[in-house]
């Protein structure tokens, strides 16, 4: 019966971890984590690719809204509270960007995101009204009045653009900027 005992312990005491096995493990996770953190910045890209999807929905909703009511549509981009907004219904509907989601332009990054020649220097090329206020009509005809307005990222390694070209027609664009060039998004 001794002996019995006696092996279930030894047995027992092999299966478990010693500290170097387990300080080994903690050490092998915490370099795998720290090489692909920085892997996570599709995340950034991800939610600032979503808020110029939303403004490009919202540009085409006051487009159709400008149409139908044959009533001229403006939308107000605020830089002091990072966000925009537009009537509906008689009150402000306020769309305030996420916090990882700015106002603003990459250094040396040429623009008009179409046909890039000079450096952007500003992030909203729409009618200024003020300091901190730009303004973007949408006519009955379905006209919108050109600009762009550029957003990036709290890190500053993403930059989108969406655009509303000077044409005979208007059309709203997405563009992305990659590998040092506008790629644009349909």
């Amino acid at each position: 019966m001794f002996l019995m005992l006696n092996k279930r312990l030894m047995n027992t005491a092999h299966k478990a971890f010693s500290l170097f096995e387990i300080l080994i493990t903690i050490a092998a996770i915490f370099i795998f984590v720290t090489l692909t953190i920085p892997k996570f910045s599709f995340i950034d890209k991800f939610i600032l690719q979503n808020e110029v999807d939303k403004l490009f929905t919202t540009f085409s909703y006051l487009q159709q809204k400008a149409i139908a009511q044959n009533n001229v549509q403006e939308l107000i981009f605020d830089l002091n509270k990072n966000g925009y907004y537009f009537l509906e219904k008689g009150n402000k509907k306020f769309c305030i960007l996420p916090n990882k989601v700015l106002f603003g332009v990459l250094n040396n990054v040429l623009g008009p995101p179409s046909s890039p020649k000079k450096k952007i220097k500003f992030p909203i090329s729409f009618e200024k009204l003020n300091v901190y206020k730009f303004r973007v009509i949408f006519f009955p005809d379905g006209k919108i009045s050109s600009g762009s307005v550029f957003l990036i990222n709290k890190n500053k390694n993403h930059l989108m653009a969406l655009s509303c070209p000077v044409s005979p027609f208007s059309c709203i664009r997405k563009y992305k900027y990659e590998n040092n060039r506008w790629v644009s998004l349909k």
